[in-house]
């Protein structure tokens, strides 16, 4: 017991009660360090952990998003795209619908894949815009190559050059592109 009678009948000093009060918070800190040192220690080394998935989506207004790569991305008004985190692996994929301006950051060993309805978009470092409405599908390219795929058929598209595809349609051709239309939203010029 801890209190033990005296001599003299009165109860013995709380010393030994504090002794043994502090010797537990110690081990209970201890445990506390090393575990939050451990937690720690897992997520800062665990690489093979899966990226989160990201989603940037647009109301009524045009929205500038940089990706984890350092691609910028200008999406306009009720768009959507879906990306990872962090890209990982040999490609840099995201989903898209609706449509956006892409200024891809440069990476030869890591290709810019986008997937729109039911074509497939893949560059190495260009900008170019997509539009994705009722199932068609609009590219036009600013500058650099695009490579645009749908049906197993693919074509290349340099600067000046469009595609656009149908939904019920799977030609694809590519043509001059005519007029700046597909960049109101972001420079707010329109030119007659």
């Amino acid at each position: 017991e801890r209190f033990q009678k005296r001599v003299d009948g009165q109860n013995e000093s709380p010393k030994i009660l504090n002794r043994t009060r502090f010797s537990w918070m110690k081990v209970a800190a201890s445990v506390i360090l090393v575990a939050g040192l451990g937690i720690a220690v897992y997520f800062l080394t665990n690489k093979n952990s899966e990226p989160i998935e990201m989603v940037a989506q647009t109301g009524q207004n045009v929205l500038v998003d940089t990706l984890p790569d350092g691609s910028v991305i200008t999406l306009n008004k009720r768009s959507t795209i879906t990306y990872p985190s962090k890209f990982k692996g040999d490609t840099r994929a995201i989903a898209l619908k609706g449509e956006a301006f892409f200024n891809v950051a440069p990476d030869k060993k890591k290709p810019f894949i986008i997937s729109v309805n039911d074509v497939q978009v893949t560059v190495v470092g260009t900008s170019f815009n997509i539009k994705s409405e009722n199932g068609n599908t609009e590219v036009v390219v600013e500058s650099g190559i695009v490579r645009v795929t749908r049906s197993g058929k693919t074509v290349e598209l340099s600067a000046g050059e469009k595609i656009n595809t149908h939904a019920n349609d799977s030609n694809v051709t590519k043509e001059a592109v005519t007029d700046k239309l597909y960049n109101y939203y972001r420079s707010k010029v329109f030119v007659c």
